[in-house]
């Protein structure tokens, strides 16, 4: 049973970036993970050299790219984070990542309860963070 977005308590500093990257696995990441996402997640892995950076038993796994589907809840989980990392190696990844920390940070969870329909406006939050200086970034 999930818990609405809008019932949950104010974030802390702790937690955010936890909930932040749990939100952005939904909507970066495909539900079921089978061998030709693998295929694809392996290209786009050496695409944007998310590959070099990756550590060794996480470049076997995405390698044994064979299996139709993944059943195992474990390695499903596993296979979710190494994707991950795949994605946030993107700027569409690191964009929807800050969107959603902004959009948390700013108590805006009326984004976040659909997300998949407010994925603009969490883009152009995260794309306009990404552009500041560095020194101008701040979560507000």
């Amino acid at each position: 049973m999930s818990i609405p977005l809008n019932t949950l308590p104010p974030p802390s500093l702790g937690d955010t970036p936890q909930e932040a990257a749990e939100l952005a696995s939904e909507i970066l990441l495909p539900r079921t993970i089978t061998g030709s996402l693998l295929q694809h997640y392996f290209r786009k892995a050496l695409q944007n050299h998310a590959w070099h950076k990756l550590p060794h038993l996480h470049r076997a796994l995405l390698a044994a790219r064979t299996l139709p589907q993944i059943r195992s809840p474990v390695l499903h989980n596993l296979l979710r984070q190494i994707l991950m990392e795949i994605e946030l190696a993107t700027l569409r990844g690191q964009a929807v990542l800050h969107g959603i920390l902004l959009a948390l940070r700013r108590g805006a969870r009326s984004l976040l309860q659909d997300l998949r329909s407010n994925l603009t406006h969490i883009l152009y939050l995260g794309i306009s963070y990404l552009n500041n200086p560095p020194h101008l970034r701040i979560y507000g």
